[in-house]
């Protein structure tokens, strides 16, 4: 192997591509390719819930329902079959949406290698971020024949367990009622392969009416819709790349 700098001098072929993700490393424009590339993957958990997506209708057929208890409600009947999927859904957009926050700080979201000379680095990881340029003062970009790679990283990212630990959560930028909800929504996704075992949801059962529902939409349009739109405003790009803000309330 040989360093980028050098296999671009010679102008082997592949000297020029990389694995996209760890281009976030690389430089800033990179970087917020990633973190919108993951905030629109979340966007799209998020809608294709029954839970959010179909919210006004649920809505509709609960009145409805109030006024005659017999009538059928599909959605209403959907929304219960599907609502270990539904959680399932919801916790992977948080998830998602946290790997974007760490990566706006420049933290190292793929799982380093445990082997030398990222031992250190390795162990670090598992109770507190790592900083790009930690990562890229042991070793940059090597060719590998085919593309430059970071040989420190592995193809794997941080587990959500692993990024609600303390020193993680205090650079996610996001307040303890928040991360309170994301914890049971955490423990309420292993429904989906443990199906009838009760998973306690402490917190989300606190909210009443519409209310958790309000936070969800507040956080989906403040932090993911506004900031995808931004940068496609910023990048002048199509506006067909701007997402549809939810208007429930």
């Amino acid at each position: 192997m040989m360093t980028e700098e050098e296999a671009r001098k010679l102008h082997l072929p592949g000297s020029d591509v990389f694995l996209r993700t760890q281009l976030a490393y690389k430089n800033e424009i990179n970087k917020e390719a990633l973190i919108t590339f993951l905030n629109r993957e979340a966007y799209k958990a998020f809608t294709d819930t029954i839970l959010i997506g179909q919210y006004p209708l649920l809505q509709q057929e609960k009145e409805m329902e109030k006024r005659d208890w017999r009538i059928i409600t599909p959605t209403m009947f959907r929304q219960m079959e599907y609502r270990d999927l539904d959680n399932f859904k919801i916790a992977a957009g948080i998830e998602l949406h946290l790997k974007a926050c760490l990566v706006s700080k420049d933290i190292v979201i793929h799982l380093i290698a445990d082997k030398p000379p990222f031992k250190e680095l390795c162990e670090r990881q598992k109770k507190t971020p790592v900083y790009a340029h930690e990562l890229l003062a042991i070793e940059g970009f090597y060719y590998n024949g085919e593309r430059n790679i970071l040989r420190g990283l592995t193809s794997k990212s941080l587990g959500f367990d692993q990024i609600l630990k303390a020193k993680y959560r205090a650079q996610l930028g996001k307040s303890q009622d928040f991360l309170d909800i994301v914890d049971d929504y955490r423990n309420l996704r292993n429904q989906i392969h443990m199906p009838g075992d009760f998973v306690e949801a402490p917190h989300l059962n606190t909210y009443t009416g519409d209310a958790l529902m309000r936070i969800l939409v507040t956080f989906i349009n403040e932090e993911i819709v506004a900031y995808n739109n931004a940068i496609v405003e910023k990048g002048k790009l199509h506006p067909s790349n701007n997402l549809q803000a939810l208007t429930y309330f």
